[in-house]
């Protein structure tokens, strides 16, 4: 959920390991539309690597408009688990959207891949349908404000 325009929150239920999930991350510097400048997010977010843990991360995200209606969305980071700040994980994503309503997902956390397909319903709401580490079927929905 967008709680300010810098700013984003979201829970959810894993039930392969039956524990509750959450995320907040904030954007601290913004993307550069008209230059090199990617944007900036740092956050916090529940992760199953092996387990329900928590990530801090920080990522570099760029957005590419190809035409008016296709663009592409690529991050680029780093994570590691809490409160053991003793591994690193690199992260890596792509995003394909179509007519600002569809997009495609595939990202990597540094162990596994995850896929996925968005649609924006309407201005506040946006459904989402992932397979976790390529393998375990998931639903999200994102309300903004």
């Amino acid at each position: 959920m967008a709680l300010t325009n810098w700013l984003d929150a979201g829970a959810g239920y894993a039930f392969r390991t039956e524990k509750v999930l959450w995320n907040v991350r904030a954007q601290v510097l913004g993307e550069q539309a008209d230059g090199l400048r990617p944007a900036l997010l740092v956050g916090s977010g529940s992760v199953q690597a092996g387990g329900a843990d928590q990530s801090a991360y920080a990522q570099l995200v760029r957005s590419v408009r190809i035409s008016d209606s296709f663009g592409l969305q690529l991050s680029a980071g780093a994570a590691t688990l809490l409160p053991d700040f003793d591994r690193l994980y690199g992260l890596a994503g792509v995003s394909a959207t179509l007519n600002k309503r569809y997009s495609v997902v595939a990202s990597y956390d540094g162990e596994s891949f995850h896929q996925g397909v968005s649609w924006v319903a309407s201005s506040w709401l946006t459904m989402s349908f992932l397979m976790v580490e390529s393998e375990y079927p998931a639903l999200s929905i994102a309300v903004r404000r």
